[in-house]
């Protein structure tokens, strides 16, 4: 009988002091864990991720053949709008590691906002004073794009983004058009003038100049001893070609007015586009 006894206490269940307690635990620990998840959703931040998918457009703006401005085309794949700061936007890399130091946004404003889902191209310009240029057809490189949301200012919420490696390639000059003397006169045997041309981009050109004037009096200009207005001609990549003066000839037929300005227009043959102008302003002295 005490054995039975003995055994009837062990086998009583939890008293009801300590299964209240046990049951506040649980709903204490279950109302921890659902705040965690619900405030840790509400506070997480906004997921944000870019796409750096090619570079293009590159162009050189001084006389030599270095590439100092061109487009990279980034993709936001996330719904975030993200802010992008012209200083420190953007750090570009060469093939090895080594910085490329001078390149920042060319925009006029300090910063830019890409809204999700959107493809764009900015366009980067290097600051040659501080800077390194790029050479078309042989470089390569990284580029690293730093991003903050959009209503946020916190370095913390910086987020940085790399490249796959890019390949810098061909350019289009500019082509470089100059006279190199200076007239304000001319009379009636004509008016020699000599120009040169320099194609300082990494791709053949087909060019042409036009020869117009503002005025309706009767003018023409003789190219290469024959009477035209349209000089069409090649030059090839990183060349320059000098116009001797025996070749645009300007000559008067029975002018009547004093004052002419005389337009002289470079055209690409590719695209018909303008891609310089020599205004010359002559004065007639019979």
């Amino acid at each position: 009988m005490k054995i039975i006894h003995l055994w009837q206490r062990k086998s009583r269940g939890v008293t009801p002091v300590l299964a209240t307690v046990l049951l506040i635990a649980l709903v204490i620990i279950a109302g921890i864990a659902v705040a965690v998840v619900l405030f840790g959703t509400i506070n997480a931040p906004d997921p944000i991720d870019m796409r750096i998918l090619s570079i293009s457009e590159f162009e050189t703006t001084d006389s030599n053949i270095y590439i100092d401005q061109f487009s990279v085309t980034l993709q936001n794949t996330e719904r975030t709008p993200v802010r992008i700061r012209k200083g420190d936007g953007f750090a570009l890399e060469f093939s090895d590691g080594t910085p490329i130091p001078g390149w920042t946004l060319n925009l006029d404003q300090d910063e830019l906002f890409l809204h999700g889902n959107t493809i764009l191209d900015l366009p980067l310009i290097c600051d040659p004073t501080v800077g390194i240029e790029l050479t078309p057809e042989n470089d390569t490189i990284y580029i690293e794009v730093t991003v903050f949301p959009k209503d946020s200012t916190n370095e913390r919420s910086a987020r940085t983004f790399r490249s796959d490696l890019l390949s810098v390639e061909d350019t289009y000059g500019p082509t470089f058009f100059d006279t190199q003397d200076s007239y304000t006169a001319f009379g009636a045997a004509g008016l020699n003038v000599s120009f040169t041309l320099i194609n300082n981009g990494s791709i053949d050109l087909d060019l042409f100049l036009e020869f117009t004037t503002d005025s309706d009096e009767s003018i023409f200009f003789e190219i290469n001893d024959k009477n035209q207005t349209i000089h069409s001609f090649s030059l090839p990549k990183y060349s320059t070609t000098n116009f001797s003066a025996d070749t645009f000839t300007v000559k008067p037929n029975q002018a009547t007015v004093d004052d002419y300005l005389v337009f002289i227009i470079l055209y690409d043959n590719a695209d018909f586009e303008p891609l310089s102008i020599i205004i010359l302003s002559l004065t007639y002295s019979g």
